[in-house]
């Protein structure tokens, strides 16, 4: 739902992070590390409206600071990538019934990672996400819960044309999204690409 009353959010951010790669005969790597904070006033959040509604609405003031390391490991025909996020988001207007609790929407920690396997036409990936608790409201009486999502795709290539299944959600866990709202349960999808032109056949 539109907030006619919706004030632009103001703050200072920062951030700073190191990186390395490197390799070793077939073997490759990379490491990436990024330590996050920023302080807000008037920060936008999505807010329930009703049972199954939200709307943007304003927090006075809010911290959220964090960080994020990320890698890549590759070797042959394997590939194994991923991300941690830690964050740490707290309403901070001292003149609010809300100050000290966490900021609706935003979990504490976020795993991804995926591992990629290819031998001649064909592809297959695993996916696994791993996402914190979080709240729907900023006293934080509606919690989210944990959530861990598992996916699966095969390919295979066929000169200019490349035929996926992909599997999303395969532990059919029930979790909900902004608004209450359900995400998808187990689902399955079938695509087709197909490439014209000079370019080189699919991969």
């Amino acid at each position: 739902l539109g907030n006619p009353r919706l004030q632009p959010e103001r703050g200072e951010s920062w951030d700073a992070g190191g990186a390395w790669r490197g390799r070793t005969g077939a073997l490759e790597g990379a490491l990436e590390w990024t330590a996050y904070r920023s302080h807000l006033r008037q920060l936008i959040v999505f807010l329930p409206a009703s049972q199954r509604s939200a709307r943007p609405g304003n927090l006075g003031a809010a911290a959220i600071r964090g960080d994020e390391l990320s890698w890549r490991a590759a070797w042959r025909g394997l590939a194994l990538s991923g991300a941690r996020t830690r964050t740490s988001a707290l309403q901070t207007d001292p003149a609010s019934l809300y100050h000290g609790r966490r900021i609706p929407q935003r979990p504490e920690h976020q795993t991804y990672a995926r591992l990629d396997a290819r031998t001649g036409p064909w592809t297959a990936s695993v996916v696994v996400l791993d996402q914190g608790d979080s709240f729907l409201d900023p006293i934080n009486f509606r919690r989210v819960p944990a959530r861990t999502l598992v996916g699966a795709s095969l390919s295979r290539a066929l000169g200019r044309v490349r035929v996926t299944v992909e599997g999303k959600n395969l532990g059919d866990r029930h979790a909900e999204d902004v608004g209450g709202y359900p995400l998808p349960g187990r689902s399955v999808f079938v695509a087709c690409d197909a490439g014209f032109g000079p370019q080189s056949p699919l991969r």
